[in-house]
């Protein structure tokens, strides 16, 4: 089954421009170069799922008619993708159904901690929104018709799920693989694969990986499209799109496709 795959934003964790309008070496002429905080929607004919609802999710759902949302996975705990999770409410108004929320047993813990309203009823006037599922390394998970494997990634001190749904390997936060072998054999045969490049001009980022770390795990798994996200405001569009390998691109807000 097609899925139908849209990049709602591809930023790092300030944004582009950043606060105070600055665009950084970004054109702000090119709408390309506007980027918001990152999430990905997974839509099938039945149904519409988000992975990370960051600090901008309540314009993204918005400027891209999201008016269905049956689940939302999570990469990790950071604040630009898990801050907008308030605005499940608006979802849950409309069906009287909590909605799913799958994360790692860390993120899942800090989200249930953090933004407890949402999984625990306060009164009759503030019912549970959410229900909480743990997602296990390397497991395999279905939200209707929509199917998805997960992997374990490293992110800094951070623990992150990257996600594969059918041909597609959504990887974001992301240095390295903390099981290069388990995570490669998760990811080989995907034919697009999204994947934090946020040290695209500084190799030895700690947290972001870079290009020739994409590259050589890339060899492995072998997708024919890679799509670079994670960008900051010193990556100009179409300025670090000139020399990137065949296949390789930059993401942008709004780039959508099916797979």
């Amino acid at each position: 089954m097609s899925l139908e795959y849209t990049i709602l934003g591809c930023a790092d964790s300030h944004g582009v421009p950043r606060v105070g309008n600055d665009w950084g070496k970004c054109d702000p002429r090119n709408p390309k170069n506007a980027r918001s905080r990152a999430s990905l929607w997974v839509k099938s004919p039945q149904t519409s799922l988000v992975v990370d609802t960051g600090t901008d999710f309540r314009a993204q759902t918005i400027k891209h008619g999201i008016n269905q949302l049956d689940a939302v996975l999570y990469s990790h705990a950071h604040s630009d993708h898990i801050a907008g999770i308030d605005d499940i409410r608006h979802y849950v108004h409309q069906t009287k159904a909590k909605i799913p929320i799958y994360a790692n047993k860390i993120c899942l813990k800090y989200l249930m901690n953090r933004y407890d309203y949402l999984f625990q009823s306060k009164s009759e006037f503030y019912p549970a929104l959410a229900e909480g599922h743990v997602l296990e390394d390397y497991g395999h998970y279905s939200v209707n018709d929509i199917n998805f494997q997960t992997y374990d990634v490293v992110h800094g001190h951070e623990k992150t799920t990257g996600f594969r749904f059918g041909d597609v390997g959504y990887t974001l936060d992301f240095k390295e693989f903390s099981a290069p072998k388990k995570a490669i054999n998760a990811l080989k045969g995907i034919k697009t694969w999204i994947v934090d490049c946020g040290g695209l001009l500084f190799e030895n980022n700690p947290v972001h990986a870079s290009l020739s770390i994409i590259q050589d795990l890339n060899a492995s798994i072998g997708a024919e499209r890679v799509i670079l996200s994670s960008l900051s405001s010193y990556i100009d569009y179409e300025h670090e799109t000139i020399g990137l390998p065949d296949g390789y691109e930059l993401a942008y807000d709004g780039l959508s496709f099916r797979n």
